[in-house]
């Protein structure tokens, strides 16, 4: 008897890093199941898939805000409902699918409605914050159902307002893959010589979309700061911009021609080759708040130190001055003279990046792999329970 197919469903079709989770997810549960995908659009994501191989269907959600959600929204979610649940359950039943696992919040109450209704196990991962009480309340209320089995969070920080859900959750951080990051990070000319920059330049980079939960913004009004005490600094920022943002990102561009930046800062765009960048940085930067960062794995395992905010997952992932500085998101001048510090003492700059990529290897892919695989066939043989 063939293993049960356990269908994925997507929320957005970027490749971002809740979606390269996905994909990580579909990979490690490969050997044992055929995965299958519910994607909104086609997009990044489902260029991936068709890379991988990995088949899909088209379920529609709608668009809805990044972040704090209005009435529109919630309207909207409403009135998608009824159409969301028929095809979904139509999709199940012909693919013959035996578990949901659901890796887009969007998501979550249709996934909880149509595993009580079809008698299917389904286990939430949960990648980001929820900013309203009422998103929290409707949280707690879906993931209580007895259709939702096991909620994966990526971090404990994640987890914490979510104490009534305490029995069918468990904290599983997300992985890396050392050999295939570095291997791609010695691949080709750096970014230093694509872009024409002097060997004595220092650059510092921010990596993530343009868009305001990025705060893009804090790292911009900080450089005049960091430049007057280090002149021979660069700042890029490696991202596309958000649809829906491109008003932020001329707000940005702006702010940087206002305060006279401009032979210091770089808008890269979208970069697929993030790992090819990083020998070329002398600082990665965060500076918002974060669930669980893939660009800090990513930093660590480079050796590149980052300072991020006092907010989010950050205070339980970094230690200070041993794994990268921390610093206060409201104030510009303490992130900068976190920066300032870092590019000005050699010694410590290496201490940090040593300590970093040891840090690495705690998330390591293999046994992020590990830990879904068994999270699957532990849930698949309950599924009763």
């Amino acid at each position: 008897m063939s293993a049960p197919k356990v269908l994925i469903w997507e929320s957005l079709g970027i490749l971002a890093g809740g979606q390269k989770v996905a994909l990580q997810i579909a990979q490690a549960l490969g050997e044992r199941h055929h995965c299958l995908f519910f994607l909104p659009e086609e997009g990044p994501l489902a260029a991936a898939l068709k890379e991988e191989g990995l088949p899909y269907h088209l379920l529609p959600i709608g668009h809805y805000s990044v972040g704090s959600k209005g009435l529109r929204d919630c309207a909207r979610y409403v009135s998608k409902t009824p159409y969301i649940l028929v095809r979904a359950a139509r999709l199940l039943r012909r693919e013959k699918v035996g578990l949901i696992y659901v890796n887009g919040a969007r998501n979550f109450l249709w996934a909880a409605l149509l595993g009580k209704a079809l008698g299917l196990p389904v286990i939430w991962h949960v990648h980001n914050f929820f900013q309203e009480r009422q998103a929290r309340r409707l949280i707690r209320a879906a993931g209580a159902l007895k259709s939702v089995k096991k909620i994966v969070f990526v971090s404990q920080a994640v987890q914490r307002p979510f104490s009534s859900l305490a029995a069918k959750s468990l904290v599983i951080p997300n992985g890396l893959d050392h050999a295939g990051f570095l291997g791609a990070a010695g691949m080709g000319p750096g970014i230093r010589e694509e872009l024409s920059l002097p060997a004595d330049r220092q650059l510092i980079a921010h990596i993530g979309w343009i868009m305001p939960s990025k705060n893009q913004e804090a790292l911009v009004r900080a450089i005049p700061l960091i430049i007057k005490e280090q002149p021979w600094s660069h700042f890029l920022f490696i991202g596309g911009v958000r649809n829906g943002y491109a008003g932020y990102f001329q707000k940005l561009q702006a702010l940087v021609k206002a305060l006279g930046i401009e032979d210091n800062t770089t808008f890269t765009g979208h970069r697929p080759d993030v790992p090819r960048i990083f020998p070329d940085l002398s600082l990665h930067v965060i500076t918002s708040e974060e669930a669980f960062p893939l660009a800090l794995l990513e930093a660590w395992a480079a050796g590149v130190p980052t300072v991020g905010p006092n907010l989010g997952v950050i205070p339980e992932m970094m230690e200070p001055g041993k794994t990268g500085l921390v610093y206060d998101p409201r104030h510009p001048q303490d992130l900068a003279a976190r920066i300032v510090t870092l590019l000005a003492d050699a010694s410590l700059w290496r201490e940090i990046s040593r300590h970093s990529r040891a840090k690495a290897q705690e998330f390591d892919i293999r046994a992020f792999n590990a830990k879904i695989t068994s999270l699957v066939e532990t849930t698949l043989s309950c599924a009763s329970c």
